[in-house]
């Protein structure tokens, strides 16, 4: 990988994905990885980030989760 910082990158995708947690991408400076909302582009965005907070609120309530993600999912899902 060559890193000499010329051009800065946003990756939405990867290979693998998800990256491995040592990934040196995460560690330049000009990369900026998100976690894949490809087409994700106005009021979506909020309500992406309004329903993680709904969600943290209900595990910190002891509530059921609306959008559980369980370790069965992750072969069908990026």
């Amino acid at each position: 990988m060559r890193t000499t910082g010329r051009l800065d990158s946003y990756l939405d995708v990867t290979d693998p994905e998800p990256l491995p947690a040592d990934s040196p991408l995460f560690r330049l400076p000009n990369v900026v990885v998100t976690p894949h909302i490809a087409g994700a582009m106005g009021s979506e965005v909020r309500r992406l980030g309004d329903a993680a907070v709904e969600e943290v609120r209900r595990l910190a309530s002891g509530e059921p989760l609306q959008h559980e993600i369980t370790v069965d999912d992750l072969d069908r899902i990026a």
